[in-house]
């Protein structure tokens, strides 16, 4: 969201006022419910609209009109619970293990499918077996890795290759991936801290003029487990040690 005000549940929001629950809404204001509109006002409901004002459900109203039609339909979705909710899971155009909330709320299939959720199972026509053997050095890589599949080593789904990917792995010196991008992605976010928080004491040390030494007080909530066996250190123990 860039440049926008008074905007609540957005995605991918640009120039937008006093707009909610919409996604790719690029330019507008007083809107709600609304998906890839384009500069328009006082719109409820609409999809793919463009320059367009006082639209319920993609239908053009007076000012007058709009208004009275609008507040019958918010009346009818808060008895209905559905007002002030973002658009639910169920018309999301992707099965829910294909989306980023599995990567920050991961659920098992049957857990997925016990709300109703569509769930994607890898199908065998997404698995080829490349002949392209990989090498390890980006230097002895050519140009007609572009044209070939790859397998991925641990899903064994198949993925390609982009020019200007080539490009970058040629200029950093970075040797061509054995992995698909998804489990690349998940292979990144194993390394995440876990999505909790554990109640620490800063480790920090800081000598005293007997020569001994005197550990810093300062407790604080942190996501590094008191297992991990990093020093975790409060913000200003932290700066110090910076400088």
């Amino acid at each position: 969201m860039d440049h926008s005000e008074l905007g609540y549940e957005m995605v991918g929001a640009l120039e937008a006022y006093n707009s909610q629950f919409v996604v790719a809404f690029y330019g507008g204001k007083d809107s709600q419910y609304c998906d890839s509109v384009k500069q328009v006002e006082n719109v409820f409901g609409c999809i793919g609209l463009q320059n367009a004002k006082h639209c319920i459900l993609n239908t053009q109203y007076t000012p007058e009109e709009y208004a009275e039609l609008k507040e019958k339909l918010v009346e009818h979705m808060e008895e209905t619970g559905e007002y002030g909710e973002f658009f639910p899971v169920t018309v999301s155009p992707f099965a829910y293990n294909e989306t980023a909330a599995q990567d920050n709320f991961p659920l098992q299939k049957t857990d997925v499918e016990s709300n109703d959720w569509r769930w994607r199972d890898v199908e065998d026509k997404d698995i080829k077996y490349s002949q392209y053997r990989i090498p390890d050095n980006i230097e002895t890589v050519k140009d007609d890795v572009l044209e070939n599949f790859l397998t991925c080593e641990q899903c064994k789904k198949s993925y390609k290759i982009v020019k200007r990917e080539l490009e970058l792995y040629r200029q950093t010196g970075a040797p061509l991936p054995h992995e698909c991008f998804n489990c690349r992605h998940m292979n990144r976010l194993k390394q995440h801290n876990p999505r909790a928080l554990w109640h620490r004491q800063c480790m920090c040390t800081q000598p005293k003029h007997d020569h001994s030494s005197e550990r810093c007080s300062r407790e604080f909530e942190t996501s590094y487990s008191d297992k991990n066996p990093a020093l975790v250190y409060c913000e200003e123990c932290y700066q110090k040690e910076l400088n």
